[in-house]
């Protein structure tokens, strides 16, 4: 492109150009348009005035000036050039287009929306009135963690920190209407999401990359690095260490193993709470499998991770402690544990009369959304909302929050005494740090630049050889109260 632009005929002319790069001037599509507009302009009837002691008229002196052919078939040839141009760029763009599939998807071009869901279940559709929320704690129902696990989290981390607990009370959320459901005929104006949620998240605790630097005062360097080698481990990252995160779907890290990288972010922090937000979107199976696997690893070190999931299989579902499930609107129709292979939440459900028996094998997230959907309300002429808080599990959630609401006595009020926790300098300094061994990492990168910055300081050198020692030297005499 730098040879294109630059050999055109406006950087440099015709007869300033060096004769082994005039094929460069012949080649460029910029001289063929340039060259047509140019005589289109110079050689109408504005510029075919005769200056005194000249043969040529205006036009043509100025076209010569710079090298451009003076003649008007030079229009047409530069309309046919472009012409040719475009076409071959068409069909370059046309052939690059139809490769074969398994390229394209290999390139990472592939756009594709995957649901985790149970096997058995695969064909069916995700449904749409319903969403997870769901919070994790150390004490989990599930006993089939390895005892390696259980030991790593006894022992905890080499930071400690304060775990706390979450009470939220008759929340209601609501954002405008959407124009799209307005055309459809909804009269309201504002879309209701969240309606009257109450819900206690507990924080439970067992009785014993870069990041940390910006994110972590008043902790020394020792104890910072044994903490990165920490949670390296929690998130199953050591094998990755030293690699770049790359481009999304092009190289570098995988999909799945960018939301280990982001957990293990947010996990040098030291938080005592962490919000994920559908954290198994966008993966397959094994993928999904991994990350929820990383953070029940989170979990067991005592600390509340709250997730939003749609449509998880059974093995993701059942790693969870509680679950938070709204129909639409935004309105509770479960709130509590789950136990064992889902065991507390069948039992609610199978209750209620009108419900069927879930079946043998069957995944309790769809089961759950199918028996809970707004068709099966209608059908059975209930409203599960209704139901929910004239149940026995809405008075003990209003008696937990009405526990933990109360402050303890040796408790404090969360304060930050600055906008971020390390000073300019130290940011700084981090920040160069990291962009410098972004550099070390990618050789590639850096034989790329350092090629490019030779093929263009030898191609402007010898485009521009001695033309930039010509002077001219001259005088100009007033005439008529012009120059």
């Amino acid at each position: 492109m730098i040879i294109l632009f630059t050999l055109g005929g406006f950087v440099l002319s015709r007869e300033n150009i060096n004769k082994f790069w005039i094929w460069g001037y012949w080649i460029s599509p910029m001289m063929y348009g340039q060259n047509a507009i140019v005589v289109n302009e110079l050689l109408g009837k504005s510029w075919r005035h005769v200056p005194p002691n000249s043969n040529v008229s205006l036009g043509v002196a100025a076209l010569q000036s710079r090298g451009f052919f003076p003649y008007e078939y030079w229009y047409w040839i530069g309309v046919g050039a472009m012409i040719g141009f475009c076409v071959t760029a068409q069909h370059l763009f046309r052939s690059s287009s139809l490769l074969p599939k398994s390229t394209w998807e290999a390139s990472g071009c592939k756009i594709r929306r995957f649901w985790s869901i149970a096997p058995e279940n695969r064909s069916s559709q995700p449904n749409r009135d319903s969403k997870i929320v769901i919070t994790m704690h150390a004490e989990s129902i599930n006993t089939e963690i390895s005892a390696e696990t259980i030991n790593r989290s006894k022992r905890g981390m080499v930071l400690p920190f304060e775990p706390h607990s979450i009470i939220f009370e008759e929340i209601t959320y609501s954002v405008d209407m959407p124009q799209e459901m307005k055309m459809e005929g909804v009269v309201e104006d504002k879309l209701v999401l969240l309606k009257g949620v109450s819900g206690c998240f507990q924080a439970r605790c067992f009785n014993c990359s870069y990041g940390s630097w910006l994110r972590l005062a008043e902790i020394n360097s020792e104890t910072k690095k044994v903490f990165i080698e920490e949670v390296m481990e929690l998130v199953e990252l050591n094998s990755l260490r030293q690699s770049l995160v790359g481009l999304p779907g092009v190289d570098g890290l995988s999909t799945e193993q960018r939301k280990r990288l982001t957990i293990a972010v947010e996990l040098v922090a030291n938080p005592s709470i962490i919000f994920m937000d559908e954290p198994t979107s966008g993966l397959d199976a094994r993928a999904a499998a991994i990350v929820m696997r990383t953070v029940r690893n989170t979990v067991d070190t005592g600390r509340t991770v709250v997730c939003t999931v749609h449509q998880p299989s059974i093995d993701i579902f059942e790693s969870f402690d509680e679950l938070l499930l709204l129909k639409r609107g935004g309105q509770e129709i479960y709130v509590g544990p789950l136990g064992r292979h889902s065991c507390n939440l069948i039992k609610y459900f199978e209750e209620i009369e009108g419900v069927g028996k879930i079946k043998d094998a069957y995944n309790p997230a769809t089961w759950m959304l199918e028996v809970s959907a707004s068709a099966q309300e209608l059908a059975l002429g209930i409203d599960f909302a209704h139901v929910y808080k004239k149940s026995e599990l809405y008075r003990r959630n209003k008696q937990l929050i009405t526990e933990y609401s109360t402050p303890a006595p040796s408790s404090k009020d969360l304060y930050f005494p600055t906008q971020y926790s390390q000073p300019f300098l130290i940011q700084y300094g981090a920040c160069l740090w990291k962009q410098h061994w972004s550099y070390c990492r990618n050789p590639l990168y850096n034989a790329v630049r350092m090629m490019f910055t030779t093929a263009v300081a030898l191609l402007f050198g010898t485009l521009f050889w001695n033309l930039g020692s010509k002077t001219y030297v001259g005088t100009m005499e007033p005439s008529n109260n012009t120059w």
